[in-house]
């Protein structure tokens, strides 16, 4: 079973009764700050797996912003918590 959701309203239900659960996240192009707060509050609440949601129009590069600015960030903020 597979439940999505917002990670305080649904961890618990998702930790007890899913084999795997996920969170939606809206990405800002214009405030990457904000997307990388709630991809760590969404870590903090037990998510596992993040499904970040993109909108059109996309900026050139797009995957490569993801990379650099959510993913590559997020990972040496975790890094340097630690």
């Amino acid at each position: 079973m597979r439940l999505s959701g917002r990670p305080r309203r649904t961890a618990p239900a998702c930790t007890e009764h899913a084999w795997l659960f996920d969170h939606l996240l809206p990405v800002s192009y214009d405030q990457p700050d904000m997307t990388r707060e709630a991809i760590g509050e969404a870590l903090d609440a037990g998510f596992t797996h993040i499904v970040l949601g993109l909108s059109a129009p996309y900026p050139d590069n797009v995957a490569r912003w993801v990379t650099d600015q959510l993913i590559t960030k997020n990972r040496q903020k975790e890094k340097s918590v630690s």
